[in-house]
């Protein structure tokens, strides 16, 4: 998958003019993704929030060329399908952005808002929010948006390993 630098957000909890946006309570970054460029698994151990909550096991999304191909898993993946497919929007299904917490003091619940920002948990959203700023087609936006939160993460940026089970050990990290 390949990020846009440009759409990388520090929220840190802090805004200093109007119009700026920071979700409280802060600490996560993020950046959008390429729309098409996502390929590969990504197993949800945490959140689905729209779409099922708090996970009692795995859902398994499988993504080509930046768009969910399959979804894999027991009762709440069969939920999260019949969510996304109630939409009737194929921009429901690609991979929209990345994001790391770093908020120490933060904890999972059924809200993906409070649990993207858990130091170490990794969030994804789904469903395409920010069309023009990841494909230059701004009427490619989804009807609605999910985030899904990894909280047992292996995390790799330019194909150097960042984050592993919530610990950051690439050696730029104190």
């Amino acid at each position: 998958m390949e990020l846009k630098p440009e759409s990388a957000i520090a929220a840190c909890g802090y805004v200093s003019r109007p119009g700026e946006y920071s979700g409280l309570p802060g600490n996560t970054a993020y950046a959008g993704s390429i729309y098409d460029t996502a390929n590969g698994v990504l197993v949800v151990d945490g959140t689905i929030d729209p779409g099922t909550g708090l996970l009692s096991e795995p859902v398994k999304l499988t993504f080509e060329s930046g768009k969910i191909t399959k979804i894999e898993g027991g009762r709440q993946a069969e939920e999260f399908r019949k969510w996304i497919d109630s939409f009737n929007d194929s921009y429901m299904y690609y991979f929209d952005h990345i994001g790391v917490g770093f908020n120490p003091n933060a904890k999972l619940e059924s809200s993906a808002g409070i649990g993207e920002r858990v130091l170490g948990y990794v969030e994804v959203g789904i469903g395409l929010l920010l069309g023009k700023a990841h494909s230059g087609k701004p009427n490619m936006v989804a009807k609605s948006h999910t985030d899904c939160i990894i909280i047992s993460p292996s995390l790799y940026l330019d194909g150097e390993r960042i984050l592993e089970n919530r610990k950051f050990i690439h050696p730029s990290f104190p």
